[in-house]
C-alpha cells in the first residue's frame, strides 16, 4: 500500500491537499476512518456498487480536468509529451488499483451493496470502474481513461447533463440536477411541426452549423420545459447539454461561459420566464454575451487615473464580470517588468504578479526568468495560492485548447490550409473593395471628379507618397503593394503617366572647410565618412515636418540609420521602420550651415578618420547643402505639361505620430504643403490624394485645388482604391471618423482626456471645424424624407427614405444621431447610435433604412448613483449625411430613471462631480481616485513655487436638515485652505501630513437652505488628494 506521500508525484492528476482519496491515504487513523464514511455516503448517493476503492479512483480520473484530458476529450490526443506525463501518472494509479487498502471496514467497501434508484445513471461510470481492474498495465489504464474521455466527458460537466446556475460570492456555479424527467421526443404527443422545428435546428447546432436562438412560448403546462428536457436526453450521447438559469440570474451569464468555453460539448442556455419591462436593462448582460465574440484581449501599458492598467481590478469586475469576457486577459508586451521600473508603482515585480492575477489578468507576456521568480516571489510569500495560478492557466490554456493547439495532426482543421488560402483572388478582391470604400472624398469643386478613364491624356502623379507604400506598426507584412502611381497606371493605360516626388536632391559638406575630403559619402561598408566631391553621394531629402526628416543614399536607395546599440552611422536600411525609427534625423539651422541630430537627439561628429558617428560631448560638426536637384521645380515643370496632377502627400504611419509618439501639431508638413500650392499654381487641375490615419489642419490647402482625396494607410489595395474612386469605378461615400479641426488653437492640452469640459470630439465640440465627424461628398446626390419614430419592446425603431436624386448610381452613408433634451447633465451636442452604408442606389430610386437603437444604448453613467441609467425626457433622433449635416429629425418622450438627488449625510467620492475647474484625476486609497488641484500630466506629488488651486462642483445636493460640519477625507501634501460654498461660506486651513485624514470644518447656521435642491463647491489652495465627504 502507498503512502499518502506518493500522490505528491502526479504531475497532470494532482489531488487537492483535502481530497478524498487523499485523506482514504492518511496516517492518521481518525481522517481514514472519516474519509471511508464520506466515500459511502458517495457511493449512496451516486449508486455505486461493487469495490468502492476502484470507485474512488474512477472518481479522481474522471473528474479531473487538466489539459491531457481537457485535450482527449476534444477527440484530438495524440502521441505527444502530454501522453507521456499522463502515463507516468497512470503508474501510480495502476499500482494504487493493483495494491488496494486492507484491514478496518475495506473488506466491506470494497463488495459494496445496496439498494439504490441510481445505479442506472452511472452505468458508464461503474463500467469504466469495473475495468480498472481488468487494464493489465499502465498503458492498459491510459487506454480505458482515454476511451471513457472520448464518450464521455471529463469531470462535472462531462458526467452530468442537466445544470442549474447557483451564485455564488465568486461568481455562478454549476450544479447538477439529478432527478429530472426521463422524457423523450417520442413521448411528445402533438406539436409536430414545433418539435421538427427544434430538432432540426439543434442537429445542425450539434454539427456545428448555422443554428438560431429559440424562442418558446405559450401558456403554462404547455410542453415549453418539457421539449427541451426531452431535446437533452435525445442527444445527451452526442455532446448536447443544457443549463437553466432564471431571468434574475442573466448577469451570471458571462461567468458561465467562461467556464463552459473551450469544452468538446454543446449547450443550450434555457432561459426561463423570458419577458422583459419596456426599461428592462438586464438583457444588455444577455446581448452582449449572444452577440459578442471577443476571446481575449490585452491590457494597455499606460496608467488610468493613476493606477496601471495591469493591476486595475476593474479588468476582473468590469471586463470579465458586467461585459462577460469568456476567454482570457494578456498584459501588453514588456509592461509586466515597467510596472516596475517605469511607473514606479511597486517595488517588486512579484507584487506585480500577484495584484495583476487578482485583478484578473491571466498572461504576462515579458522576458520569462523574470515572471517566473515572479510568480516564486508571490508564492512564497504567500500573496498568490495556487488557485490563483489555476485559473490564470485555465483561461488562457482554454483559449488554446478552442484553437486545436494540442489537437493532433490532422484533427485541427487549419493545419490543412494550403497555400490556396493564402493572397487568393477572392481576398484581392475583398482588399481592394475595402480600400476603395476607405476612401473619402473631401472637396469635388464643379464635379472636376470623376475623370473618365477614356477621355484623360495626360496625368502627372507628384508627391513624396505617390509611388511608395508604407507599413504601420499593426499592419502585418502583406503579399504585394500597390502605390497610387501603380493604380493610376493601371487606371488610365492609354494616357500619358509623369511622375516626379518633390523631393529634393542633395550633397552635404562640411561648412568652413577648405580639404578636398569635406563631402559626405559611403565607404565599403556603408558608413557615412568624408570624401572628395567626386566620390560624394547624393542624397534624397524628405523633410516630414516636427524635426524629422529621413535621408536616402541615392546610390543604394537606403536609408540613412543610426545603427542600433553603437554610435555608428550607415546608409544600409531599406526602409525607416522600428518602434525607435532610428533613420530619423533632424537639419537643425543656424544661418547657412546646420547641425545634424539623431533620433535620440544625439549630435552627429566627424572622427580623425573621417567617420561620422554620434557624440554627447564633443562639438558637433557643421555642414552646408548643395542642391543637386530642385524637387519642386521638376514637379512644377512635370505639372505644368499635364492635363490633370495627382498630388499624393500624407504622413508615414510610424514618423512623429505613432504608438508613444504624439504629434506636436496637426499642421501639415510646411514642406508638403509648399509643393502643392505650386504645382496647383502652375496647373489648376491638381487634385489632392491624402494618405494620412490621422486629420491634418489644411484650410489653406483646401483653396487651392479643386478636389481631395483621403485614405488611410496599411492597404496592399491602396493604390487601387485612390485610382477606382478617382475614375468613378468605386463609388466615393467613405466618411471621416473623427473631426478634423481647423487649427491647433481648437484643441486643448495633450494631456486632457476630458472630452466634456475640453469640449473635444464633435460630440461637444461647439465652434466651426473644417470637416465633421461623418463628413463625406459623393458623386451623387440624395434627398431624405419621410422619418418615422417609434417604441417598440426595449429599443426605439426610427426609419426614413433616401432618394438618390443625382444621375448616376451611388453609395450614400446614413448617419443617425441623438441628443437628450433637459438633461441633468451635459450631454452630447450628437451621439451616433447608428449608420448603415446603402450600396449601389439607382439615380431616381428611393430605399428605406431602418434602425433598431436600444434603449440601454441611451444610458449614461450617474455620478450620484455610481451607476448607468436611461435618464426619462425627451430625446431628439437626427437622421443625416454627416454629424453636421442633418436632414431629418424627430423628438420622442422616453420614460426611464429620474436623475436623483444627493444625499449630503451619506460620504460622496470626490470623483463624482459634476463640474470641476483646474483640478485632475489620481490614484487615491484603497482602489479609489482622488482629485487634486493642478493641470492633467502635472505630477500627483509634485509641490511648485507658488501653491495649485481648484474648484469642484457638485449639483443637486438635498439637505434634510441644518449641516453642522463637513469633514474632508484629504492629504495634505503642503499648507492648504479649503473654502466650501453653499448659500454662504466657510473656511479651514491643514497644514501637511503624511497619511490620509478627516478635515473637520464647522459650518455657519445659515450655510445652505433645507429641502431643495442645492450646489456645493469646494474651493482648494494648496496641493492635497481629496477622497470624499461627507457633512454632519
Amino acid at each position: 500500500m502507498y503512502t499518502v506521500e506518493a500522490l505528491d508525484r502526479l504531475i497532470l492528476f494532482r489531488q487537492k491537499p483535502d481530497s478524498l482519496l487523499r485523506r482514504l491515504m492518511a496516517t492518521e487513523e481518525a481522517v481514514r476512518v472519516a474519509a471511508q464514511g464520506e466515500l459511502v455516503a458517495l457511493a449512496v448517493e451516486n449508486g455505486w456498487q461493487g469495490d468502492l476503492w476502484r470507485c474512488c479512483i474512477a472518481r479522481e480520473l474522471v473528474s479531473s480536468e487538466n489539459p491531457f484530458s481537457l485535450v482527449w476529450e476534444r477527440r484530438s490526443g495524440g502521441q505527444d509529451t502530454l501522453k507521456a506525463l499522463a502515463l507516468a501518472d497512470m503508474k501510480l494509479f495502476f499500482e494504487l488499483v493493483s495494491a488496494p487498502p486492507e484491514g478496518g471496514a475495506w473488506p466491506l467497501l470494497r463488495d459494496f451493496r445496496h439498494e439504490s434508484r441510481r445505479t442506472a445513471d452511472c452505468a458508464s461510470f461503474m463500467a469504466f470502474s469495473g475495468k480498472l481492474a481488468a487494464a493489465g498495465s499502465p498503458e492498459g489504464l491510459l487506454d480505458r481513461l482515454t476511451a471513457f474521455y472520448q464518450t464521455q466527458g471529463v469531470g462535472l460537466l462531462g458526467i452530468g447533463q442537466v445544470f442549474r446556475a447557483r451564485r455564488t460570492g465568486n461568481g455562478a456555479e454549476l450544479v447538477p440536477v439529478e432527478d429530472r424527467p426521463p422524457v423523450r421526443l417520442a413521448d411528445l404527443v402533438g406539436y409536430r411541426q414545433q418539435k421538427d422545428l427544434l430538432i432540426r435546428n439543434t442537429e445542425a447546432f450539434l454539427r456545428g452549423k448555422g443554428s438560431n436562438n429559440v424562442l418558446l412560448y405559450g401558456d403554462a403546462g404547455t410542453g415549453k420545459s418539457t421539449s427541451i428536457q426531452a431535446l437533452v436526453n435525445e442527444y445527451a450521447d452526442q455532446g448536447l447539454r443544457l443549463i437553466e438559469l432564471y431571468k434574475e440570474q442573466y448577469d451570471l451569464i458571462p461567468d458561465i461561459l467562461r467556464q463552459v468555453k473551450g469544452r468538446n460539448y454543446r449547450f443550450l442556455l434555457f432561459l426561463d420566464d423570458l419577458s422583459f419591462e419596456e426599461n428592462e436593462t438586464s438583457y444588455k448582460y444577455l446581448k452582449a454575451v449572444m452577440e459578442g465574440g471577443a476571446e481575449a484581449v490585452m491590457t494597455s501599458y499606460n496608467e488610468i487615473n493613476g493606477i496601471p492598467a495591469i493591476v486595475n481590478d476593474e479588468v476582473r469586475h468590469v471586463l470579465k464580470g458586467t461585459y462577460g469576457l469568456p476567454g482570457h486577459v494578456v498584459c501588453d508586451g514588456g509592461d509586466f517588468s515597467q510596472t516596475v521600473n517605469d511607473h514606479h508603482f511597486y517595488q517588486t515585480h512579484g507584487e506585480t504578479l500577484a495584484n495583476g492575477l487578482k485583478a484578473g489578468v491571466d498572461c504576462f507576456t515579458d522576458d520569462g526568468e523574470i515572471v517566473y521568480a515572479a510568480a516564486r516571489e508571490a508564492l512564497d510569500n504567500g500573496w498568490i495560492t495556487e488557485k490563483d495560478i489555476d485559473e490564470s492557466v485555465r483561461n488562457s490554456f482554454r483559449t488554446r485548447i478552442r484553437l486545436g493547439m494540442f489537437d493532433k495532426e490532422g484533427d485541427c482543421p487549419y493545419q490543412n490550409m494550403g497555400e490556396e488560402y493564402i493572397n487568393n483572388e477572392e481576398h484581392k478582391q475583398l482588399a481592394r473593395k475595402m480600400a476603395d470604400e476607405a476612401v473619402v472624398l473631401l472637396k469635388n469643386e464643379n464635379e472636376i471628379l470623376p475623370f473618365d478613364e477614356n477621355t484623360v491624356k495626360n496625368v502627372a502623379v507628384v508627391g513624396p507618397l505617390s509611388d511608395v507604400w508604407y507599413k504601420d506598426w499593426y499592419c502585418g507584412i502583406p503579399p504585394y503593394e500597390v502605390t497610387v502611381l501603380d493604380g493610376i497606371r493601371e487606371a488610365f493605360p492609354n494616357a500619358k503617366i509623369s511622375h516626379e516626388t518633390g523631393l529634393s536632391e542633395i550633397r552635404i559638406r562640411l561648412a568652413d572647410q577648405t580639404s578636398d575630403k569635406c563631402y559626405v559619402g559611403l565607404d565599403e561598408n556603408t558608413r557615412l565618412k568624408l570624401v572628395i566631391k567626386e566620390q560624394a553621394e547624393t542624397f534624397i531629402l524628405n523633410d516630414w515636418g516636427c524635426g524629422s526628416m529621413t535621408l536616402v543614399a541615392k546610390s543604394n536607395g537606403r536609408f540613412v540609420t543610426l545603427e542600433e546599440d553603437t554610435d555608428i552611422i550607415k546608409a544600409d536600411k531599406k526602409e525607416a521602420f522600428g518602434w525607435f525609427v532610428r533613420e530619423l534625423w533632424n537639419l537643425k539651422w543656424e544661418k547657412s550651415s546646420f547641425t545634424l541630430e539623431s533620433w535620440n537627439k544625439k549630435q552627429v561628429i566627424v572622427d580623425k578618420d573621417g567617420h561620422f558617428s554620434i557624440c554627447v560631448d564633443n562639438p558637433p560638426a557643421r555642414f552646408e547643402i548643395e542642391i543637386v536637384k530642385d524637387g519642386k521645380t521638376a514637379a512644377e515643370k512635370t505639372a505644368k505639361e499635364a492635363d490633370h496632377v495627382i498630388a499624393v502627400i500624407g504622413c508615414n504611419p510610424v514618423i512623429n505620430s505613432k504608438e508613444e509618439v504624439d504629434r506636436t501639431t496637426i499642421v501639415l508638413p510646411t514642406e508638403q504643403e509648399e509643393l502643392v500650392k505650386r504645382v496647383a499654381a502652375v496647373n489648376p487641375n491638381t487634385i489632392v490624394a491624402l494618405i494620412s490615419n490621422y486629420p491634418y489642419a489644411i484650410g489653406e490647402l483646401e483653396k487651392n485645388v479643386p478636389a481631395i482625396l483621403l485614405s488611410a494607410s496599411g492597404s496592399q489595395e491602396l493604390g487601387h482604391g485612390i485610382a477606382d474612386v478617382l475614375t468613378g469605378k468605386a463609388a466615393a461615400a467613405g466618411r471621416l471618423n473623427m473631426t478634423w479641426y481647423r487649427s491647433d488653437e481648437d484643441l486643448p492640452d495633450m494631456n486632457d482626456y476630458d472630452i466634456i469640459q475640453g469640449k473635444r470630439t464633435y460630440q461637444y465640440f461647439d465652434r466651426e471645424v473644417l470637416y465633421p465627424f461623418g463628413y463625406g461628398l459623393t458623386y451623387a446626390a440624395f434627398s431624405y424624407e419621410k422619418m418615422q419614430i417609434k417604441k417598440e419592446r426595449g429599443c426605439i425603431k426610427v426609419s426614413c427614405f433616401i432618394k438618390n436624386t443625382g444621375e448616376r448610381s451611388a453609395d450614400e452613408i446614413v448617419q443617425l444621431y441623438v441628443h437628450k433634451k433637459g438633461s441633468r447633465v451635459q450631454r452630447p451636442i450628437r451621439q451616433l447610435v447608428g449608420f448603415e452604408r446603402i450600396h449601389d442606389i439607382q439615380p431616381k430610386e428611393t430605399r428605406k433604412v431602418t434602425f433598431m437603437v436600444q434603449l440601454w444604448e441611451l444610458e449614461y453613467y450617474d455620478v450620484i448613483s455610481e451607476r448607468m441609467i436611461l435618464e426619462d425626457g425627451t430625446y431628439q433622433f437626427m437622421a443625416g449625411a454627416s454629424s453636421q449635416d442633418i436632414r431629418l429629425e424627430q423628438s420622442i418622450e422616453i420614460d426611464g430613471t429620474h436623475a436623483g438627488k444627493r444625499n449630503p449625510f451619506q460620504a460622496t467620492a470626490a470623483d463624482c462631480y459634476d463640474a470641476y475647474d483646474h483640478m485632475f484625476l489620481h490614484r487615491g486609497i484603497n482602489g479609489s481616485s482622488c482629485v487634486i488641484p493642478g493641470c492633467a500630466g502635472d505630477d500627483p506629488d509634485e509641490m511648485k513655487e507658488q501653491p495649485v488651486s481648484g474648484k469642484l462642483i457638485y449639483h443637486d445636493f438635498v439637505f434634510s436638515k441644518k449641516p453642522l460640519r463637513l469633514n474632508i477625507t484629504l492629504k495634505v501634501l503642503e499648507p492648504v485652505k479649503v473654502t466650501v460654498t453653499g448659500k454662504n461660506v466657510a473656511t479651514v486651513t491643514a497644514e501637511p501630513v503624511d497619511c490620509y485624514r478627516m478635515l473637520e470644518m464647522d459650518l455657519p447656521e445659515n450655510f445652505i437652505e433645507t429641502g431643495k435642491p442645492e450646489t456645493i463647491q469646494i474651493q482648494v489652495e494648496g496641493k492635497c488628494k481629496i477622497s470624499k465627504f461627507v457633512f454632519a
